[in-house]
């Protein structure tokens, strides 16, 4: 028989073959973590891009196309530029006296740059050049405002609406009329407009605020210095070429005029300062002078020798003085200590010597000793008779208290005295000392006398260079111009035209790199069935198979034809599709089917005979694949029953030409016998039972024990017994029935079944136990080859063998 002809005959479903090797038990579901629907290696992030090109080239259009329309509209600019030396100090014209100088340092000249960028100077500028920094012309000729100058700081600005006719301008809310070409202030603003516009009747004056028009020259400004250089280059951009100018030289200006004032002042200070040091200098030269003269009038008095003499006499006068005063001070000492001792009669004889003493000659002593003298004698009388007061007595006990006050008083007298005698012993040693010095100065007088003189001297010429450079200082002063220099004014105005190609390049770049971003976020959010991975990390299924595109025949004869089924070519591409097995053997489809055979007949043990194929949603090829699998069953030579179970949709009987009824729901309802539903198929060794029609209502027939009666009794005589069921997620009844069933099988589409979707099929397959042998992808689109998988090499090779070009 040709290989590629169809396979059908017609036999008896109790005919004789051979037993089918028993169906494994199934793999166990692998364990997985977290699903990544995005590729992880870089073949697979170029597969995306592939997949979603048109994302990065949409992207690419629109953002260039946005630039290039941006870029369109943007009004031309006009940039003005400038470049300033600095100098040192001391190449100032003044300062030239001095001669030399050195460049500006590096820390000066960053200096000076902030000080370009100062708000006080950009200020300045704003003041004296108001028009286009500060009033904005709009809708009227530039040219026509002239002499603007704005009266104090409104916070908020302003704006006036100017109207135009022959003789004169007017402002619209105000009926006065101000003639051209005179000077006109209105509402703090004054203006000389010079002549009327041509073809314009209204036009508009915008006043800012004085800190947004600040602001909105040092954004336009850029100030800059060259490295190793003390350059600074200035520019500033505005939307007219005028105010471009105007305004870069008005501040090159007020900068440069800022900087001589600085110099002039520190030229001033550095002036005073020198002149307080002359005349602090001219002082002590004064003084100088006078030491001199009084050093010399001392000297004409007396000879050196004669002052010597004077000098040797008063110091043994001195010496006299200090030997007196030693032996007074020693008999004070002695009485002192008398007066200490613990002995009353020493102490009674020393008040008894006293008034022989030096020290009782003395005022305060002699007073002290004659009040002692006189509380003794009190108290004497107060104890002798007649009275003879005891000593206990209160009197006698106040008289002894006065009495020992006047000794203590008397004792402090005669030591105050003692230490007036060491004071006197002191200033007599220093008195000594001094003449000692003198005499021994005498032969430096002469030396004191010439250092008088260099003093004086060395005072002159300090005195002398310090009007020397007081006469610099104020040649600096009348003639300091500061430290910088114009080395290029603003005299040229560039237009600054937009980048339109940089702008553009970078928005295609932008774009595509969005373009890009949303095909990654596309594919992120993309949680459909793209493969092994999908399903095996997705799912936690094993994958059995993958089915390719099934290419089915345009046309169908008109024996297919059955009332109330679909048109005659849908019903021949689907019945073409799910007959793609018996219609060549040799195709990429039919080794897809055989693979999936081989699967569940060998790689997934056990002992089961029914299967169940189902899917998650209608449209994913659950029919195709339960058709095409029962045939390819059916071609080991196994006796195969393929059960439509799809109540709802069930066409098995259109694809295999079979009758509607009598179908699986007459035999649930008892309407007729298992065998007597059982049809004959175009295939030889696959027969059918269709879905059947009416008394749907009536039954249940999923969770009916009859069904499961049934799938016994067929599983006795078929060797496979296929169940194609409704979609898990449309129909309740696929769960059911997989209780019933040996084994799960899970068709998927690629690109369109949803992982969470799927995953949830699964849960309910799950919860009652059901047998899930793997899942298969149908790849009815082709989309696999675009991630990276369904490489069918079959069909190649099949191709190859047809054509005659496969070698052993």
């Amino acid at each position: 028989m040709n290989p590629r002809t169809s396979l059908v005959r017609t036999v008896t479903p109790h005919a004789a073959a051979e037993p089918a090797p028993p169906m494994r038990a199934p793999r166990a579901r692998p364990e997985g973590g977290g699903y990544d629907t995005l590729p992880s290696d870089p073949k697979g992030l170029l597969r995306l891009l592939l997949r979603a090109w048109w994302m990065p080239v949409l992207g690419v259009l629109l953002a260039g196309g946005a630039a290039y329309a941006w870029v369109s509209r943007q009004p031309m600019r006009y940039m003005s530029s400038a470049t300033i030396q600095l100098l040192d100090s001391r190449l100032s014209v003044g300062a030239r006296i001095d001669g030399g100088g050195s460049s500006a340092p590096e820390q000066s000249v960053r200096t000076q740059v902030a000080i370009l960028r100062s708000r006080p100077l950009a200020g300045a500028v704003v003041d004296s050049q108001p028009l286009g920094l500060r009033v904005l012309p709009q809708g009227m000729p530039w040219g026509m405002v002239h002499e603007v100058a704005v009266a104090g700081n409104p916070a908020d600005g302003g704006v006036l609406t100017l109207a135009f006719d022959g003789g004169s301008w007017f402002v619209t809310d105000d009926s006065v009329r101000y003639p051209y070409d005179k000077p006109i202030t209105v509402r703090g603003l004054t203006l000389r407009l010079d002549r009327p516009p041509v073809g314009v009747t209204r036009g508009r004056l915008l006043i800012l605020p004085r800190d947004m028009a600040i602001d909105r020259l040092l954004s336009q400004l850029v100030v800059n210095e060259r490295e190793m250089t003390t350059l600074i280059d200035v520019r500033f951009t505005a939307d007219e070429p005028q105010v471009a100018l105007q305004a870069l030289g008005a501040l090159v200006q007020a900068y440069q005029r800022a900087d001589a004032a600085t110099a002039q002042l520190q030229a001033r200070r550095r002036r005073e300062f020198v002149q307080q040091q002359l005349e602090t200098v001219n002082a002590q030269l004064s003084g100088a002078e006078r030491q001199q003269g009084a050093f010399r009038g001392a000297q004409q008095g007396f000879s050196s020798d004669e002052r010597m003499a004077t000098r040797r006499a008063e110091v043994s006068l001195v010496e006299q003085k200090q030997q007196e005063l030693r032996t007074e001070r020693q008999v004070v000492s002695d009485l002192r200590a008398r007066f200490e001792s613990p002995d009353p009669a020493v102490r009674a004889r020393a008040l008894l010597a006293l008034p022989g003493t030096p020290v009782g000659s003395a005022p305060g002593v002699a007073a002290l000793f004659t009040e002692l003298s006189q509380r003794e004698v009190a108290r004497a009388e107060m104890t002798s008779v007649p009275r003879g007061l005891p000593a206990r007595h209160p009197d006698v006990q106040r008289a002894d208290q006065l009495v020992e006050g006047a000794k203590r008083r008397l004792v402090g007298a005669v030591q105050a005295y003692e230490e007036g005698l060491l004071l006197r012993l002191a200033a007599l040693d220093r008195q000594r000392l001094e003449l000692s010095r003198d005499l021994q100065g005498s032969p430096v007088v002469k030396a004191q006398e010439v250092l008088l003189a260099q003093s004086a001297d060395a005072l002159r010429e300090q005195a002398a260079g310090l009007r020397a450079e007081f006469q610099r200082a104020q040649v600096a002063e009348a003639a300091a111009v500061g430290q910088v220099d114009i080395v290029e004014p603003p005299s040229r105005v560039l237009p600054l035209r937009p980048p339109v190609g940089r702008l553009v390049v970078f928005a295609l770049g932008l774009g595509a790199l969005c373009g890009v971003m949303a095909a990654v976020l596309r594919e992120a959010l993309d949680r459909t069935v793209k493969g092994r991975h999908s399903v095996e990390r997705g799912l936690r299924l094993p994958l059995l198979g993958t089915i390719p595109r099934i290419t089915g025949t345009k046309a169908a004869t008109s024996r297919w034809q059955r009332r109330g089924t679909p048109k005659v070519s849908e019903v021949g591409r689907r019945r073409s599709v799910a007959l793609a097995t018996a219609r060549d053997l040799r195709s990429g489809e039919s080794e897809a089917f055989r693979q999936l055979r081989t699967q569940l007949l060998y790689g997934l043990g056990g002992r089961g005979k029914s299967l169940l194929v189902t899917s998650t949603r209608p449209a994913e090829g659950k029919t195709s694949v339960s058709v095409n699998l029962a045939i390819s069953f059916a071609q080991q030579r196994l006796r195969v029953l393929l059960i439509d179970c799809d109540f709802v949709a069930g066409r098995l009987h259109v694809l295999l030409g079979a009758n509607a009824t009598p179908g699986l729901q007459q035999v649930l309802s008892e309407l007729s016998s298992p065998f007597g539903a059982v049809q004959g198929t175009l295939v030889s060794g696959l027969w059918l039972i269709s879905a059947g029609a009416g008394g749907a209502d009536l039954i249940d027939p999923a969770g009916s024990q009859r069904f499961r009666t049934l799938l016994r009794e067929l599983t006795a005589v078929y060797d496979v017994v296929i169940l194609d069921s409704a979609p898990l997620l449309a129909v309740a009844d696929s769960v059911a029935m997989s209780v019933a069933a040996d084994g799960v099988l899970v068709v998927t589409r690629a690109g369109e079944t949803r992982i969470d979707e799927a995953d949830e099929a699964l849960r309910q397959l799950d919860a009652v136990n059901a047998n899930v042998l793997g899942a298969v992808i149908n790849d009815v689109d082709n989309r696999l080859p675009r991630y990276g998988e369904g490489n069918y090499a079959y069909r190649g090779y099949y191709a190859a063998v047809s054509a005659g070009e496969a070698g052993d």
